[in-house]
């Protein structure tokens, strides 16, 4: 679902990041500071150099650390005895097992490249200026990578945007469910499931939403619409005590009152 989706991207884009710093603070002794060619569009009086951060050694990391496992995973499933067969065959639930096992793949695949993509695409070139008396008659420019915030902002970015996908046999590949679109691009987040965090389910870890505070007047995530699934909510009314009045008294201390307020909590149903 969306959250598989933005999780994947959020830990390869992590060691990416991290790697990629590594090398430029000098604790991998497999890698050291970028070597990327100078841009084009630098000044040629500026010099290209400096110790920037090693991107690109932090992607292949990535690429091989985070990929591998899921390219290697063997296809087959094994037999299970107690697998319902009243109305499918075992051959048949257990190609589609193995099917399924690939798109899921396929599509973990696809969002740890956008994690990568994400720290390659806000990495940005900085420049350092030296001179007399902060005169910058000279500049050393590098990579620099951006905050971690920075790709959890874009990635956040992408979640709410994430393609709901489908697997097209013909074409062996993941394609958007709603045919008005081509996409996915290389920068899309995929799902193929919708989420649903409404009900209590042990099995994927969601509480659901009953009992759930919620913001009648909010038309965001917090508001009851969206809160409580269309189940509609409670309004519970109590006395809550608080301190009110506060004055400073000369010197030092601050003396307040004590006031009983009556507020109106909402709890989904």
């Amino acid at each position: 679902n969306r959250e598989t989706a933005l999780t994947h991207a959020m830990f390869s884009a992590g060691i990416t990041y991290a790697v990629s710093r590594a090398c430029k603070q000098g604790f991998l002794k497999s890698c050291s500071c970028s070597r990327t060619a100078r841009p084009k569009n630098l000044p040629r009086e500026w010099s290209w150099g400096g110790c920037g951060d090693n991107i690109d050694y932090g992607y292949r990391f990535s690429r091989d650390f985070v990929d591998t496992p899921e390219k290697e995973i063997d296809s087959g499933v094994p037999y299970n005895p107690f697998m319902n067969t009243n109305q499918t065959s075992y051959g048949g639930r257990r190609q589609k097992l193995v099917r399924r096992g690939r798109i899921r793949r396929q599509m973990n695949i696809h969002n740890n490249e956008v994690g990568r993509r994400a720290v390659y695409r806000l990495t940005k070139v900085v420049c350092k200026c030296h001179g007399v008396s902060g005169s910058c008659s000279l500049r050393t420019c590098y990579q620099q990578l951006p905050t971690f915030r920075e790709v959890a902002a874009y990635l956040k970015e992408k979640y709410d945007s994430a393609v709901e996908v489908r697997y097209q046999r013909r074409l062996g590949e993941l394609r958007s469910r709603d045919r008005r679109f081509v996409g996915p691009t290389k920068d899309d987040l995929i799902y193929f499931e919708e989420s649903n965090f409404c009900e209590y389910n042990p099995r994927i870890g969601s509480l659901g939403t009953k009992d759930r505070p919620c913001n009648r007047t909010s038309q965001g995530p917090d508001g009851c619409a969206t809160m409580c699934c269309g189940r509609g909510y409670n309004t519970i009314r109590k006395y809550v005590q608080e301190t009110c009045n506060c004055k400073f008294v000369w010197c030092c201390s601050v003396h307040c009152e004590t006031c009983h307020k009556l507020m109106e909590i909402h709890v989904c149903k």
